[in-house]
């Protein structure tokens, strides 16, 4: 039996080259290399062995966020908001960090 987000990595759309992921919700999360301490309020960390670590934020700040909850109307109260967002993030930092390692063995 499968979960609720089974294959949930397919609605994901990684540009290396742009240092991006994009969800197909229309969230666009913005990488760049190291780990910024704090972690930005909405962003995420991430790594793959051998090969670095990042930080992710929603890409154009605010603005995205805007356009995502715009976009997104059932989302209505803070708490549904904020898991979706948290759930979001952490899934771009994963398929971030496994298109790294990725992009790495095949170099």
């Amino acid at each position: 039996m499968t979960g609720r987000h089974y294959n949930w990595h397919r609605h994901w759309v990684v540009n290396l080259a742009a240092g991006t992921a994009a969800h197909d919700s229309g969230l666009t999360v913005s990488f760049t290399a190291g780990i910024v301490f704090p972690r930005p309020e909405c962003g995420t960390h991430c790594h793959a062995d051998g090969v670095g670590e990042w930080t992710g934020v929603p890409a154009c700040g605010d603005d995205t966020l805007r356009a995502w909850l715009l976009i997104n109307p059932h989302l209505r109260d803070t708490a549904s908001i904020n898991a979706r967002l948290g759930r979001l993030m952490e899934e771009a930092g994963r398929v971030w960090a496994r298109a790294q390692a990725v992009a790495a063995k095949g170099k």
